[in-house]
């Protein structure tokens, strides 16, 4: 019963009374109701019946729902687009910018580097021939330092 059912596309509704004799015979009776109910035209246009018309109905809202689901996917798509676009764009700024303040640092550094040798080599040239050893002492870690510095430098231009 229940495969014909399906096959055939029947709906079933299982009712009960309470008393069973009485539901017997009134069930035929109501199962004859709603197939006439059913069979009721609604559209006199087409001649469809109500059966008919729900059925329409139904497979409609179906594909309606489907075609929506549809158009939110591709606006999702679309969407999803959007916000890739702008994050590509934002890490491409991102990157900018870091190679703008490194380059600013580059110039920060060599310029408190030219400075310190400015102000080293000062320093230096007061004390050169001086014959005090702390002095003579104070001129080669001088000098060290300088190279420290030129190294420095030299490495930052690699």
């Amino acid at each position: 019963m229940e495969s014909e059912i399906r096959k055939n596309k029947i709906t079933e509704i299982s009712l009960s009374g309470s008393n069973p004799i009485l539901w017997e015979k009134l069930r035929t009776k109501l199962i004859s109701v709603l197939d006439k109910s059913l069979d009721t035209i609604i559209n006199y246009d087409t001649g469809a019946t109500i059966k008919e018309e729900a059925k329409e109905f139904t497979s409609e809202i179906i594909k309606y729902g489907k075609e929506k689901l549809k158009k939110v996917s591709i606006e999702n798509d679309k969407l999803n687009a959007e916000i890739e676009e702008i994050f590509t764009k934002i890490k491409k700024e991102k990157a900018e910018t870091r190679k703008i303040n490194a380059e600013a640092d580059k110039i920060n550094l060599d310029n408190q580097l030219r400075a310190i040798k400015i102000s080293l080599g000062s320093a230096k040239a007061l004390l050169i021939g001086s014959e005090s050893k702390e002095d003579i002492l104070f001129i080669k870690r001088v000098d060290a330092f300088l190279a420290v510095i030129n190294d420095i430098k030299y490495s930052n231009e690699i």
